[in-house]
């Protein structure tokens, strides 16, 4: 899996540095292979330049030291730690390099495995910087290097192909700096994909997760709807039988009246909610102007008390999915329930877009709440805190969008927005 990071999480991390040492490791082992062989077959002593075993010496105490480090630190790897340890791995190979042929060492290509790995590990500022590293140190061993057999003790004719050899070292060093572009830029866009991949599958398991929630919730929902029934008619039988005695007080009676009236809006929402149901099953839609002006008829019966500002009849052309009308209905109990005073709604087609905006002169929502909006049920002091939940996505499984905002009366500004080719689809498509 790709790694994303300015602070690398602590597992991804550790396993980049460890990929890190390993090609060190190997670097490391594979040049002391090389320049014993050297020595033992061909005499030049190599590993008896001092240079050349300090180089060495180096990188493999480098390697033991950060070995031991990554295994006692509980600490995130960053990747300017990464990018470290592989600019420090360019300059002791460049090091190690002039000290045996330069550019004209064949092994001067392994510059292309650090910058591979940074291309898969770092963001890709930082694999530019590992890039441009790379070909500047290559460009200064083509110039710049102690030759593994001195001038003087080759011949005229070793000399003479050593001139002409010249254009093969500029051949190599086009082959380098086009391997080392591809390099850099093919796995800096592989990161960049696993990455887009990673996250859509991150969003893709939080969505199944919040609709597996929204399901259940649904079945307990459609559970409570077929239960209370009975309870809500026994108590009603209980209010009439209490209002037929002859000696209550006017105060109870009162009572019992707006007991009854609760009773009764109880029965309605839940004959609301079949209804719905039935229509869904039969038809799908409710045309707009009638949905939106049963939804602001409940909202003003409900709360009597509020001044509503609300949008004049007027006919609007469309059919709305009727899974939406409950949606829109909690939205304006809950700017009901916070507002101060008054609620105001706007309707209307914009663009390629149906808008509905609420706005209350409430408190606002709590910032630290913003963030958990559409993740998971926020809390709630008079429900469950799992209606923005539903709401979202019923609204974005029509490919909408459902938004809150800070109004102008610094309450909250809730804004549903819904393609038009949901509302003026004919109900006969559906």
């Amino acid at each position: 899996m790709a790694l994303a990071w300015t602070n690398i999480e602590s597992a991804p991390g550790r396993q980049a540095l460890r990929f890190v040492l390993l090609a060190r490791t190997l670097w490391v082992l594979i040049a002391l292979l090389l320049l014993w062989q050297m020595d033992v077959h061909l005499g030049m002593g190599l590993l008896r330049r001092p240079s050349v075993m300090l180089v060495l010496s180096v990188m493999s105490a480098l390697t033991l030291l950060s070995a031991l480090h990554l295994l006692a630190r509980l600490s995130p790897v960053s990747s300017y730690e990464l990018l470290t340890h592989l600019l420090f791995d360019i300059a002791l190979m460049s090091l190690l390099l002039w000290q045996t042929g330069g550019a004209t060492n064949p092994f001067v290509f392994w510059f292309l495995v650090p910058v591979s790995l940074g291309a898969l590990m770092l963001p890709w500022p930082q694999v530019v910087v590992l890039w441009a590293a790379a070909v500047l140190a290559y460009s200064r061993l083509m110039v710049d290097y102690r030759p593994i057999v001195p001038l003087d003790m080759m011949g005229a004719g070793m000399q003479a192909m050593n001139s002409s050899y010249g254009w093969h070292l500029r051949g190599m060093a086009l082959d380098f700096f086009l391997s080392v572009s591809l390099m850099a830029g093919l796995g800096a866009g592989m990161r960049s994909a696993m990455q887009r991949t990673a996250a859509e599958l991150a969003q893709q398991r939080e969505l199944s997760l919040r609709n597996e929630h929204i399901v259940a919730l649904g079945t307990l929902a459609a559970g409570a709807a077929h239960g209370l029934g009975t309870p809500l008619n026994t108590m009603a039988l209980l209010v009439d039988e209490m209002n037929c005695a002859s000696d209550l007080s006017v105060t109870m009676r009162e009572d019992l009246q707006i007991l009854a009236q609760q009773l009764d809006l109880c029965r309605h929402l839940l004959a609301d909610v079949r209804a719905q149901a039935q229509w869904q099953s039969e038809h799908g839609r409710l045309p707009l102007s009638r949905a939106l002006r049963d939804i602001c008829e409940a909202a003003v019966l409900m709360h009597p008390a509020l001044h509503w500002d609300l949008p004049s009849a007027c006919e609007l052309p469309g059919q709305l999915p009727v899974g939406v009308l409950p949606v829109l209905m909690n939205l304006m109990h809950n700017a009901a329930r916070v507002a101060r005073s008054q609620v105001r709604l706007r309707c209307a087609y914009e663009a390629q877009d149906f808008l509905w905006t609420l706005e209350d002169d409430g408190p606002g929502l709590d910032p630290r709440l913003r963030g958990r909006l559409g993740r998971r049920p926020l809390p709630s002091a008079d429900g469950m805190g799992v209606g923005w939940l539903v709401s979202q996505a019923a609204i974005e499984r029509l490919g909408g969008q459902l938004l809150l905002q800070t109004g102008v009366w610094g309450g909250a500004c809730v804004q549903v927005s819904l393609p038009l080719e949901v509302l003026l689809e004919p109900v006969a498509d559906r």
